[in-house]
């Protein structure tokens, strides 16, 4: 197999028989679209190795990784209202049928906490607190050796009180939401990269801008893969690319330690 589509799509018959499947790219001569591709269908995680030395420090990473997990085949299964709509699972690709949304996530961690971003188009509707969606999550729990389920639903108030919905203003939710706008961000930047848009200043600083913020949010490890990405750029540029869908990936699984 040689074609991204091919390869990706195997990948995900893997994925049902339970593999997870890790991509590590070795140097400069390789596609990190491809690896990125590999390790978000599998749920595995994707490494950009720059020089040899890091290897054995990827490895521990992966086997402390499978030596922790609680928790496979993770995925959450909305149910909407007819009135509601939803735009986008940030970073994720869900699978839609009538009003049922389906979202697979990564495998669970011990002590790890893994958020979900999702967001809404409401119809016009009265005034009044009124269910909104159903979450049902499902997952393996490998430590009980059984599935175990929980669903929860959603009650939202629609209200013209501008006092009541400032108050209701969610932190958690609205760094969430920041580091979402800062994987586009990246996205953006490479784009910009690409199509020679950005110069390789222009695209340092739009970086460190998206750095500031994740440090911000507490988002350490990516924010120094992104320190990598601007060395790398005032080096020359060879590895850019490879390191920023490194960034991107990571954000996108929405995993926190």
């Amino acid at each position: 197999l040689r074609d991204y589509n091919s390869i990706v799509q195997q990948v995900g018959e893997q994925k049902k028989r339970g593999i997870t499947i890790t991509a590590l790219g070795f140097g400069s001569e390789y596609n990190e679209e491809l690896m990125a591709g590999i390790a978000r269908k599998s749920g595995g995680n994707y490494y950009h190795i720059q020089r040899p030395d890091l290897i054995p420090d990827v490895f521990r990473r992966e086997m402390q990784s499978l030596m922790t997990l609680v928790a496979k085949n993770v995925r959450i299964r909305t149910t909407l209202p007819r009135w509601v709509n939803i735009r986008q699972v940030y970073g994720l690709q869900p699978s839609t049928m009538g009003n049922i949304v389906d979202v697979s996530l990564t495998d669970i961690e011990r002590g790890m906490t893994r958020s979900v971003l999702f967001e809404f188009e409401y119809d016009r509707h009265p005034q009044g607190v009124f269910r909104t969606a159903k979450f049902e999550t499902t997952y393996d729990d490998l430590v009980l050796n059984a599935p175990q389920s929980a669903t929860v639903e959603s009650l939202c108030e629609f209200t013209k009180d501008r006092d009541v919905i400032q108050s209701n203003y969610n932190p958690i939710v609205q760094a969430e939401l920041e580091v979402a706008n800062a994987s586009m961000n990246l996205q953006k930047t490479m784009m910009g990269m690409r199509t020679q848009q950005l110069t390789a200043m222009g695209a340092i600083e739009e970086i460190e801008k998206t750095r500031t913020m994740l440090v911000q949010a507490g988002r350490t490890l990516q924010a120094n893969e992104l320190t990598q990405a601007m060395q790398a750029l005032q080096q020359g540029g060879q590895g850019v690319e490879k390191t920023l869908i490194g960034a991107i990936y990571n954000l996108d699984q929405g995993k926190r330690e």
